[in-house]
């Protein structure tokens, strides 16, 4: 079965696709004509003269199959199998095109077989998906279309060699789910979320991510007093080792599910429990100090005439 080991957005110039066309449909059962398609288009040398041509806009000789004017009444869509090229590409007789606008792209990378088109029939769902988690959506208003990227390198060398697990990219035109746009960012699937739009503080934004992510529900208010990283948002400060210890429970269950990614400096200053007191104690002091001020500066205010 394929899977998706990366999903990142990128922002994508505005490009023409040149090729061969052909009326396609998602319907069940409908007969597939993109496998003769593929292989008349290298047969008869079409690939060859498409890559060929000094608009190419890829530094390898890639193929993609642009996806495009689907029609919800009969499932029926226009598949063009071809090649990227710049902005205004003049079109040989007898190709068709499509444009482009830039765009921000969704990208999928899939990994799967060829044989039953494993890597193909996955790859809408899985972009999708990645899509969704990352907090963005599909953007019609791109052209309506999406695309499938063939890397000369990691899908047209194994399958001639007949390597069984290939590569391919799954484009997507989307745009944020809040409707605001972004220059781009890498998401790996399966990777808990974190950024300065979740959380300012590094270490317990992270904690919280990954607890999140492993299903446990931790306030992050919670997490932010009792690791010290702003101690007058704890509950109860006064016991604060018991709840550090717990606090150090669930970055024990990270570093599992984390492993030797995480440094093995991390793993043994999270471990020690002698530390992990001796941070309740400042974080305790602390919290002493700054109620300490606080009286100082009311009895300093309250003495101004």
């Amino acid at each position: 079965m394929s899977t998706i080991f990366r999903f990142e957005v990128r922002r994508f110039p505005a490009t023409r696709v040149i090729g061969k066309q052909v009326a396609h449909s998602a319907r069940p059962g409908a007969p597939n004509p993109l496998p003769a398609l593929w292989e008349a288009m290298e047969r008869d040398g079409t690939l060859s003269f498409l890559r060929g041509l000094p608009e190419c806009s890829t530094p390898e000789p890639d193929a993609v199959g642009w996806m495009g004017e689907y029609d919800p009444e009969t499932m029926g869509f226009t598949y063009l199998a071809g090649i990227l090229t710049r902005p205004g590409t003049p079109v040989p007789e007898g190709y068709a095109h499509r444009d482009i606008p830039e765009c921000l792209m969704g990208i999928g990378w899939i990994r799967g077989r060829d044989e039953g088109g494993d890597v193909y029939q996955g790859a809408h769902d899985h972009t999708a998906r990645a899509m969704r988690e990352s907090g963005y959506e599909y953007d019609g208003a791109a052209g309506g279309f999406e695309m499938e990227y063939y890397s000369h390198r990691e899908f047209g060398v194994p399958l001639a060699s007949g390597a069984k697990e290939l590569v391919m990219g799954y484009y997507s035109p989307c745009r944020g789910a809040d409707a605001t746009d972004n220059d781009g960012a890498t998401v790996l699937p399966g990777v808990p979320k974190i950024g300065f739009h979740i959380a300012t503080c590094p270490f317990p934004g992270s904690l919280h991510a990954c607890m999140s992510y492993l299903g446990e529900k931790v306030p992050l208010d919670f997490l932010m007093g009792v690791t010290g990283a702003a101690p007058e948002m704890a509950d109860d400060l006064q016991s604060a080792a018991a709840p550090y210890d717990e606090v150090a429970g669930f970055v024990n269950k990270v570093w599992k599910w984390g492993g030797d990614s995480m440094g093995p400096e991390v793993r043994e200053g999270l471990a020690d429990r002698a530390l992990r007191r001796e941070i309740a104690a400042q974080v305790r002091l602390a919290k002493e100090r700054e109620e300490r001020a606080v009286e100082l500066i009311e009895h300093a205010v309250n003495r101004i005439p």
